[in-house]
């Protein structure tokens, strides 16, 4: 290999640290011709007063130097900030095995032996080219992990070894928050200490499962503040699993569940659903937003090619856990809505087949005979998405009351009847006690879990007790009823009874979308929040956008005016001008060519969505969403914009 062998594809900072001005010169003239921006020095000590502000990726030292030998200068290299991701190359005459031993131990990557070839130097500095390429990734992807801790500022994760007293070896920032103890206080100590003496067994249950294979804790508990507070949380842990699939470290993450629980106990107090209903709505959407930047990140790190397996491994659980609690999050939203929702013509007998699509498959994996009857219903308005949730959250009850039956059997019936459509969901299952059927829809009730009565297969299940009020407050929203009835031991049966008389707007006609990648856009991003920022940032250019992002109207509107933009991503609640006031603002100043605007928001639903079509808005982004959605609104609102 010659030194002239590289494509430039990785140009770089170098350091050579050399004191013989011939072989200096000669490591300078090397790393110049394949590309790289060499910084030579002839003493160890002008060399590390350089690095002081940086250390370059690569460092190319002599073994023997004056007043300070290489190995030495090597570990002081390594002790300085941003040293740790240096790839050194030590240049040397030695060749002992103790010696080498000692470079090593020094923190040397490679070794190149005196006197060497052109050849032979081609050679070393393509292999620490090539660990430099690694260093940098590996660096990016710890970046983007330090970007998903740092973001998750409502959410705890911890993870411990897997011995029988946990011992913490990671701790987020919002563990710091959730539990008041700082990380270097909380590191080495037993993750037990924030558990109630009550729930030790439990845990300890929880892990022996984890080390057969089975799922760890998933639910309700009480934990423990540093200064002895208790708290009411929804505690998932999960087996961190090596190469071999042995449970060698448990992630636990954690929610604080304070302010539902607070809300629960006023709802049970007043009986005031709508107060309750719109406390459910805030905390849901600000759980949206850090579902959002969680799961975003999360998504653009495992798209990285350079991750490791136990990285990948600890990164799916996390998005695994965020998964659940934005499901969580999505019924509360739901639960929380009083209005109309947005409201087509659509076919209930076509939102009976799609939903199907997505579970009869896993259903009759587990012997679930399902058998639909679908009888002539007229098309009529509403809102297809929310219809299509009340029979999801009907099919999952009725799935969960089939365990451990002898007769796994569904059936879904669809039909009109005196201007009224229905809906009914049929199980073979073990029936609701008569006592709970007149608390069925109330928020927070389940009939699972520890809630179940002793020996109940449905004590094995967790619920959170909103799905069925979530389906209550759909149909009443949409001017139609549910009903129910059981036999405890036989099976229940839901009805939903919808008026079939109104028509909706009809369905636009969506916008043909190419599988090409999308073209390069200059994108501006508005958002108050720093995280959510960072991460469409990184995504869009990952992309190939160009992206620029601020978290005030009024800068926003400078930079529209001082250069054109393709695409405006806004969010509506912003505290310096609320999204409202920036599109009607943006309508009023003169531009050569205005921006198509996509609006974000974490929201389930927003009725004046559609209002603000005549303000410039082509599209809406729900959070949390992944990379492909996002990018895929981006290239619709570009053609529209064309």
């Amino acid at each position: 290999m010659l030194l002239s062998d590289y494509d430039g594809r990785y140009t770089m900072q170098a350091l050579v640290v050399e004191d013989d001005p011939i072989h200096r010169r000669y490591l300078q003239d090397a790393l110049r011709l394949r590309g790289h921006d060499a910084q030579v020095f002839g003493e160890a000590e002008a060399a590390l007063e350089f690095c002081r502000k940086n250390v370059p990726p690569l460092v190319v030292l002599d073994w023997r130097l004056p007043r300070m030998d290489g190995v030495t200068l090597c570990r002081r290299l390594r002790a300085l900030p941003g040293g740790a991701n240096s790839v050194v190359l030590m240049v040397t005459g030695r060749d002992l095995p103790e010696e080498m031993e000692e470079a090593l131990s020094g923190g040397v990557d490679d070794f190149l032996a005196k006197p060497f070839s052109m050849e032979a130097l081609g050679v070393r500095l393509a292999v620490a080219e090539k660990n430099c390429e690694r260093m940098a990734a590996r660096v990016a992807v710890e970046r983007r992990l330090h970007g998903v801790f740092h973001a998750a500022r409502d959410v705890a994760f911890i993870v411990t070894d897997a011995t029988a007293d946990p011992k913490i070896v990671e701790f987020s920032p919002g563990a710091v928050r959730l539990f008041g103890c700082s990380r270097a206080e909380a590191l080495g100590q037993s993750a037990l200490s924030f558990l109630q003496p009550a729930d030790l067994r439990r845990f300890n249950d929880a892990r022996s499962a984890m080390e057969r294979g089975d799922f760890g804790l998933n639910g309700e508990l009480e934990l423990v503040r540093r200064n002895g507070e208790p708290f009411p949380a929804i505690l998932v842990t999960y087996p961190l699993r090596d190469d071999d699939g042995r449970m060698d470290a448990i992630l636990a993450v954690a929610f604080d569940i304070s302010a539902l629980k607070e809300a629960q106990a006023g709802l049970l107090r007043s009986q005031q659903l709508a107060a309750v209903g719109t406390l459910a709505a805030g905390v849901a959407h600000e759980f949206n937003n850090t579902h959002g930047i969680i799961l975003g990140f999360v998504d653009l790190v495992l798209r990285s090619e350079q991750l490791t397996n136990e990285h990948r491994r600890r990164l799916i659980a996390v998005r695994e856990a965020a998964l659940r609690a934005a499901g969580v999050t999505s019924n509360l939203l739901a639960f929380a809505r009083q209005g109309p929702g947005r409201r087509r013509t659509a076919c209930l007998n076509r939102i009976v087949e799609t939903t199907l699509a997505i579970v009869q498959r896993e259903f009759e994996s587990e012997g679930i005979d399902i058998e639909v009857s679908a009888g002539p219903v007229p098309c009529f308005a509403m809102d297809e998405r929310q219809i299509g949730q009340v029979l999801m959250n009907l099919l999952i009850n009725a799935r969960h009351a089939l365990v451990e039956r002898r007769v796994r059997q569904i059936a879904i019936e669809t039909g009109c009847r005196d201007d009224r459509a229905y809906l009914c969901v049929r199980d073979s299952g073990c029936g609701i006690p008569e006592k709970d059927l007149a608390r069925l829809f109330d928020p927070f009730f389940t009939t699972k879990g520890e809630h179940a009565p002793p020996g109940s297969p449905l004590a094995g299940l967790k619920g959170t007790g909103l799905g069925l009020s979530v389906c209550h407050t759909i149909v009443a929203n949409h001017g139609g009823e549910i009903a129910v009835e059981s036999v405890e031991g036989k099976g229940s049966v839901f009805t939903v009874w919808l008026p079939c008389t109104q028509k909706g707007a009809p369905e636009p006609e969506k916008e043909p979308v190419s599988d090409r990648p999308p073209a390069a856009a200059r994108i501006l991003v508005l958002d108050d929040e720093e995280s959510l920022q960072e991460l469409m940032r990184d995504m869009l250019q990952q992309a190939g956008h160009c992206v620029e992002a601020t978290d005030d109207g009024r800068r926003a509107l400078e930079l529209l005016r001082q250069r054109d933009f393709d695409v405006v991503i806004l969010d509506l609640q912003m505290p310096k001008m609320n999204g409202i006031e920036f599109l009607h603002a943006l309508r009023r100043i003169e531009l050569r060519r205005a921006p198509a605007v996509l609006v974000m928001t974490g929201k389930l639903t927003d009725e004046n969505i559609e209002g603000y079509a005549g303000l410039g808005v082509a599209g809406t982004l729900y959070k949390p969403f992944d990379v492909q959605t996002a990018l895929g609104k981006i290239r619709a609102a570009m053609q529209l914009r064309s």
